[in-house]
């Protein structure tokens, strides 16, 4: 296998963990839920009792949060592969 052919994969691998990872972010994200507080209005002010949030999945979040990292660490790592085959394959052409 040639190292060209090396580089791209490794380009197409590194691609592919960084969409993952963004995937697996932007879920996260929505696995948080929404903020929400009740009160009470005096004299015009609004007087907070409890805030809290609304439909949060906390083991979710973690999860995908945690799969979203390791895509990213991933992709990193695919993407100095990557690097690192190509100029080696520039270097040895000369």
């Amino acid at each position: 296998m040639s190292k060209r052919l090396v580089a791209i994969a490794a380009l197409v691998a590194t691609i592919c963990f960084l969409v993952l990872g963004m995937i697996f972010k932007s879920t996260a994200e929505d696995q948080q839920g929404v903020s929400a507080s009740t009160g009470i209005i005096v004299d015009g002010n609004f007087t907070e009792t409890s805030t809290g949030r609304v439909g949060a999945n906390q083991e979710k979040y973690e999860a995908f949060n945690t799969g979203g990292t390791i895509f990213f660490i991933l992709g990193g790592i695919t993407a100095i592969v990557s690097v690192v085959s190509f100029a080696s394959d520039k270097h040895s052409k000369k």
